[in-house]
């Protein structure tokens, strides 16, 4: 068991830190707000994700239905990039526990709570103002879209070499 859980949370920060952070590590460490911006919604979902687990395993919630209910409105509400981790695991969790009605429940209220804070987070004001900001924020122009995409993907790729290390010091360590 104790194997599962770091290989969980080293894959967890691995995809983070892949996906998410790293070209942006320079302005998580040494920039004032990086931590609110970055790290905050990190520790959110973490502390999402470990208490989906929680019910994943037909344990209570920590907090009941609305102590979840509240940390599902803070996840989702603190950054976008987490919406599809909240659905997939979401939905996946209350597959799993379809037939329990407590653990139900409460995987009903973290799921909704993620829904309800992503939803503050995408009506926000100011966030159609930063629209207006940045050419084509909003730009659903798909052959584009996927140009920035498979751009996006190739830098990230071009770094896995050193992040494979990092990730194996990151095993050893823990």
């Amino acid at each position: 068991r104790h194997m599962v859980d770091r290989l969980a949370i080293t894959a967890f920060a691995f995809v983070a830190l892949v996906l998410g952070l790293h070209p942006m590590l320079g302005q998580v460490v040494f920039w004032a707000t990086g931590g609110i911006v970055y790290l905050l919604p990190l520790l959110l979902l973490a502390a999402w994700l470990a208490t989906m687990a929680r019910i994943a395993e037909g344990k209570p919630a920590y907090g009941g239905t609305i102590g979840v209910l509240a940390l599902g409105v803070l996840a989702g509400n603190s950054i976008e990039l987490a919406w599809g981790a909240l659905a997939i695991v979401g939905l996946a969790v209350l597959v799993h526990v379809r037939d329990q009605p407590q653990p139900l429940r409460h995987a009903a209220a973290a799921l909704a709570g993620a829904i309800a804070g992503g939803a503050i987070l995408a009506t926000a004001p100011g966030n159609f103002v930063r629209a207006t900001a940045t050419e084509r924020s909003f730009s659903f122009d798909a052959p584009w879209l996927a140009g920035e995409y498979l751009q996006m993907l190739g830098q990230v790729f071009a770094q896995v070499p050193g992040l494979v290390v990092g990730l194996v010091v990151l095993l050893q360590v823990l």
